[in-house]
């Protein structure tokens, strides 16, 4: 009987690392169909426009601007200036990225557990990269989980050269996207934690952080050193730093809780269990995954808006820590469970996002531009409150925002803007318009008239409004 049940754990096993194959070849076949056909969203036309306008001379933060770290724009300039400024670019970017992230997924897994488990781990982390993403938050995880895994390795091997290479690599990750200061802080939290726990001593805590510290500031003073002398402190600290202290949420705080744990629930709900596992042998590696968990989930908590590429940061960590649960689970008929709820969540998670991708295909900005083109002619001096269009249509913003969203609403004061666009010849207006306020709107009414109104356009629809 025994040996029947220690057969069956080992065949679901199996068939688990099986399934995990077929969906790592599944999702990298899809990612390179999307290479072509993937529709562009607001994030991948506001960071193709800035990267775009870099390689035609222009500044973020003072010719145009953004509330987040320079370094994503720099690379997809770099990357424009390689192979070509279009949409295909930035999707091929974005590929790149992803694939990069899901080899370091890997070999981490790896380097930590083994090489099955760090397939099936790659495989659940895919799931949730399935399409080609150009969010900053791509390159900040890997660097971040690069961080981190050096960190963890030093607790094993105890090399000071591991906490300053662990250092370099989240001080890359914050100048992609702050929340990269997460990994820090969890850092240092989880060394509080082993003090307090007599796993270490003061003396060894004070020197490792000092270490790590080192890391962030070698890397942190030659890019901070430039882009205060091309763009200026005042400009620079404002646009990445008060800004993002002085933006106001559209949502009640309850309703931003709300939503995060929907979210959690609907993109982690099968993995879960996983999270009250423990049963490893590996207390430190445990002790930095719950702790970073708690970390994560009090910024968010803290958050003043949550979005889904906000929880993206969780991904790699808790698909190693789903492996590194079901590696140590000693319980038979626990063990086939949680195999057959990761087999489960392969299915629904692969479904679900195949079902929202088919459902906005056919819904896309490219699928209009030739015609917005068309009714625009060129050298018309053109505001969008979507920066989409702005690259599609290779139309230059003159305003001092070039996409609208409740968070520039909140700091920016907008009263300028029926002024402003009365110099312009037309308006390409999206959803969004509605953020402009009540008299702004009605300003447009009175000075433009409606030309065509595209139903059902990415997020919602488009208006071209010619003057008068």
């Amino acid at each position: 009987m025994e040996n029947k049940l220690t057969n069956e754990n080992i065949f679901i096993k199996n068939l688990t690392l099986i399934i995990s194959v077929f969906v790592l070849i599944f999702v990298l076949s899809f990612k390179i169909y999307l290479i072509f056909s993937q529709p562009p969203g607001f994030d991948t036309g506001a960071l193709s426009y800035i990267a775009k306008e870099i390689n035609n001379g222009k500044l973020p933060y003072i010719d145009l601007f953004d509330h987040k770290p320079p370094l994503t724009y720099y690379s997809l300039a770099l990357f424009f200036k390689l192979f070509g400024e279009s949409i295909i670019s930035t999707n091929v970017f974005s590929f790149f990225i992803g694939v990069i992230l899901l080899i370091s997924i890997f070999i981490v897994t790896k380097l930590m557990l083994s090489y099955k488990l760090a397939i099936i781990s790659t495989a659940i982390s895919s799931v949730f990269f399935i399409t080609n993403i150009p969010a900053m938050e791509i390159p900040m995880i890997i660097f971040g989980l690069w961080g981190v895994y050096f960190y963890l390795s030093h607790l094993n091997k105890e090399k000071p050269i591991l906490l300053l290479l662990s250092g370099i690599f989240i001080g890359f990750s914050i100048w992609f996207k702050q929340p990269g200061i997460i990994f820090f802080i969890s850092i240092l939290t989880h060394q509080i934690y082993l003090y307090h726990k007599k796993h270490e001593l003061f003396k060894n805590i004070l020197r490792n952080n000092i270490l790590i510290i080192l890391g962030i500031i070698v890397i942190s003073i030659p890019l901070l050193s430039y882009f205060l002398y091309t763009i200026g402190f005042s400009k620079f600290f404002y646009s990445i730093i008060t800004f993002n202290i002085l933006f106001t949420g559209s949502s009640s705080k309850i309703l931003v809780i709300g939503k995060l744990f929907l979210l959690i629930i609907s993109m982690f709900g099968l993995l879960i269990p996983f999270i009250f596992i423990k049963q490893g042998k590996e207390k430190k590696l445990e002790s930095f995954f719950i702790n970073y968990f708690i970390i994560m989930l009090i910024f968010l908590v803290l958050s003043k808006e949550i979005f889904e590429q906000h929880l993206f940061q969780f991904i790699p960590f808790i698909s190693i820590y789903v492996v590194y649960s079901f590696s140590y689970i000693k319980n038979k008929e626990l063990n086939k469970i949680l195999s057959v709820l990761i087999i489960i969540f392969f299915i629904y998670s692969s479904l679900t996002f195949l079902n929202e991708f088919i459902k906005n295909r056919s819904n896309s900005p490219e699928t209009i531009i030739e015609q917005i083109n068309l009714l625009i002619p060129k050298n018309s001096e053109v505001f969008s409150d979507n920066p989409i269009y702005y690259f599609l249509g290779n139309y230059e913003n003159n305003y001092k925002l070039f996409f609208i969203a409740p968070s520039v609403v909140s700091v920016f004061d907008l009263t300028d803007f029926c002024k402003f666009s009365k110099m312009q010849d037309y308006l390409i207006l999206t959803h969004r318009k509605k953020f402009l306020g009540e008299e702004n709107l009605e300003c447009i009414k009175e000075n433009f008239q409606l030309e065509k109104k595209f139903d059902n356009i990415g997020e919602s629809f488009v208006e071209i409004w010619a003057k008068s």
